[in-house]
């Protein structure tokens, strides 16, 4: 892909207190480069007078939807954060109970590939003493983030470092 083909982008997000926020990446480009399924890094560079250039990183998405109008030879792609990564069914983990609320969520984060930045978090030396989650049909490690976040006032996103972080609603 060439520098000159990017159209427009756009990063939203819908989320709301004591939830999980996943951006969302909206791109239109010339050609049929087929991203499908990649990650790509997002960022928007400014030029500055002295002809250096200062950027705002967005972090990364993985490209899960794309089309191209073949008469324009316009492509849209819809691409999503890391948080995606956490869009899996939950399994059972293979630590020891009882396991601090902290603790816990770093095995969340890690399981899912992902890095918690938080170094703590609000009730996070409760004490889990049992798989809470082992007998929920269908709960995904995303489901179990959304409860971390409302045991602990906080929204869980992810960072443009691709870092899980809980943020404080206070």
């Amino acid at each position: 892909a060439s520098e000159n083909d990017l159209i427009s982008f756009k990063v939203s997000c819908d989320t709301g207190m004591c939830k999980t926020a996943m951006r969302k990446l909206e791109a239109k480009y010339l050609g049929e480069h087929n991203l499908l399924g990649e990650w790509v890094n997002v960022g928007f560079g400014v030029r500055l007078a002295d002809n250096t250039f200062e950027y705002l990183d967005y972090g990364t998405f993985l490209v899960t939807e794309i089309t191209t109008t073949k008469d324009t030879g316009i492509t849209q792609i819809v691409a999503y954060d890391k948080m995606v990564e956490t869009m899996r069914i939950y399994e059972i983990l293979d630590i020891a109970y009882p396991i601090s609320l902290f603790d816990y969520t770093k095995k969340i984060c890690s399981v899912c590939g992902l890095e918690l930045a938080n170094e703590t978090i609000i009730n996070g030396t409760w004490n889990i003493t049992e798989d809470l989650w082992k007998n929920i049909d269908g709960i995904t490690y995303r489901d179990i983030l959304v409860q971390i976040a409302q045991a602990t006032a906080s929204t869980c996103i992810i960072g443009a470092d691709n870092k899980i972080y809980f943020k404080l609603i206070f």
